[in-house]
């Protein structure tokens, strides 16, 4: 697919019963259905982050450590290695500087108490500010270098920041109430409907 490229991922997880119907019937409709590409772990890939088992608690933190986060997978894995980690909290990043080569040495970044802009120099600069923020630091970023912002010679970076974005939908699957006691109603149903599409 051309907007889904493939790449290396760990395997996707069994669909679950709601994923299955809409397979079944995309397929009818000859509509391609992959998985979706989850930040989350399928199979544990060392003994730090544990696998990931649904128990859709991913906006408060995984328990576990199966999904991406800043903190969980880059903060943390330093200052457990005994790195030095310094936390700049109420600041926001600006740009990356660039040396007279336009490689990466820091980031210009605003206080939101003072308002004031301050720089931090470093060996090696990671940008992992979610999809938006990542694009906006790299347009930022302009230099003689990159006179179009960092990582930008292509001009994709604007079209290519894929935010995670939540979407809800709720729909009614006849063939569930089979599985319902006789004395629960309609409604009942499609309570049952969404308890299972958990």
């Amino acid at each position: 697919m051309l907007n889904k490229p493939d790449g290396f991922f760990l395997p996707p997880p069994k669909p679950r019963l709601h994923e299955l119907y809409y397979i079944k019937g995309a397929k009818k409709s000859n509509v391609k259905v992959i998985p979706s590409r989850l930040s989350i772990l399928t199979k544990r890939i060392n003994n730090d982050r544990g696998v990931c088992f649904y128990c859709n608690q991913c906006s408060r933190s995984c328990s576990v450590y199966a999904d991406f986060s800043s903190g969980s997978c880059l903060i943390f894995p330093a200052q457990k290695s005994g790195g030095q980690v310094d936390l700049y909290v109420n600041s926001m990043v600006k740009e990356v500087t660039v040396d007279n080569n336009g490689k990466a040495t820091g980031v210009n970044f605003i206080n939101k108490d003072d308002r004031r802009e301050y720089s931090i120099k470093g060996r090696v600069v990671v940008l992992a500010a979610s999809a938006c923020s990542t694009a906006r630091i790299l347009l930022n970023s302009k230099s003689t270098h990159h006179p179009n912002g960092l990582g930008n010679s292509s001009n994709l970076v604007p079209f290519l920041a894929a935010e995670a974005s939540v979407m809800t939908l709720v729909a009614f699957v006849p063939e569930l109430t089979l599985w319902l006691p006789r004395r629960w109603s309609w409604r009942n149903a499609c309570l049952f409907a969404l308890v299972v599409r958990q």
